[in-house]
């Protein structure tokens, strides 16, 4: 599965329970993070994402890995979905009709 995510991207965790078994910070289901960083895994190819509000110290993985921070499987997260405020205003606003 592609990554689509950029650091300054702001994500949802939709998957906290695979992160409980690691010795990193956990996640939290439906809490809004921010991207700070991408890490191409080059043991597996995937990419996995340091985030602002989870820092973890760096782990020694051995080759191909080496020295880094544990990172978080972009899978784990989606897109922050932005709303227009103007066109849940315009629904609020509209007057209804009865007939």
């Amino acid at each position: 599965m592609e990554c689509k995510f950029q650091v300054g991207d702001m994500v949802v965790c939709v998957n906290a329970a695979f992160y409980h078994s690691f010795h990193i910070a956990p996640l939290t289901e439906n809490r809004i993070y921010t991207v700070r960083g991408l890490y191409p895994n080059p043991l597996h190819g995937d990419i996995g994402l340091w985030l602002e509000e989870l820092v973890n110290p760096p782990n020694d993985y051995g080759p191909p890995c080496g020295h880094v921070e544990p990172s978080y499987h972009h899978t784990a997260f989606r897109a922050v979905r932005k709303t227009n405020i103007e066109a849940l205003r315009a629904l609020v606003l509209t007057p209804k009709v009865t007939t």
